[in-house]
This record gives C-alpha cells, structure tokens and sequence, in this order.
C-alpha cells in the first residue's frame, strides 16, 4: 500500500523515507503535495515559462524588492508579522464570540 502518489507520473511512497521524495506542503495530508519534486519543478518551469512579459517583470520585480535587499527582508518581515497577528487575533476573537454565543451571553462587545 503506497502512502503517497503522484498525480503526474505515477511516482508512489511507501515509506515514510520515500515522502521525501515529494514537495512539502502542510495543508496536504503528510505534509506532503500530491506532486513529487521533479513534476513540481516541470510545473513551475512551464508556469513562469507561460507567463506574460509584463507578469516575467512583475514577478522579478517584487521578488527583488521584497527579499533582495535589506530594507524589503525588513518590509516583508514587518508585513508578515502584522499579517500573522491580525490571523490570531482574528482567531482568538471567533473563539471567544462562539464560545459566549453558546451560553447565551450578550456578544456585543466582541464585534
């Protein structure tokens, strides 16, 4: 019984080792993508090679932008940690909302 295959050529996992074979991803069971490395390199390959001239400059643009320099690893950084406390707060607060929704208490201070 295979634990893993992929969808483009056929590749199966067996073991646990033989995941490694396959592109990470951790919203996929395993963590692992339903693609093995070498058919997800093909596809980004044929992706970008298919993009618009105008998408090829955007694309390199906001990629050296953002990670090649200093100041865009410390924008990027900032943006991420806004965006990752907006998510746990966001969380918390549904949390909160539902759980005092189920016992009938007034909600209206968490929206």
């Amino acid at each position: 019984m295979s634990l893993k295959v992929c969808r483009v050529c056929g590749l199966e996992a067996r073991t646990e080792t033989d995941l490694e074979l396959f592109a990470k991803h951790k919203g996929y069971e395993y963590d692992r993508m339903p693609l093995c490395k070498e058919c997800k390199c093909d596809y980004e390959k044929q992706y970008y090679a298919n993009l618009s001239d105008e998408d090829k400059k955007k694309h390199n643009m906001i990629s050296s932008a953002w990670i090649n320099t200093e100041a865009g690893r410390k924008k990027f950084n900032d943006h991420m940690r806004e965006y990752t406390k907006k998510r746990y707060h966001q969380k918390h607060l549904d949390a909160r909302y539902y759980k005092t929704k189920d016992l009938g208490i007034a909600t209206s201070q968490y929206l």
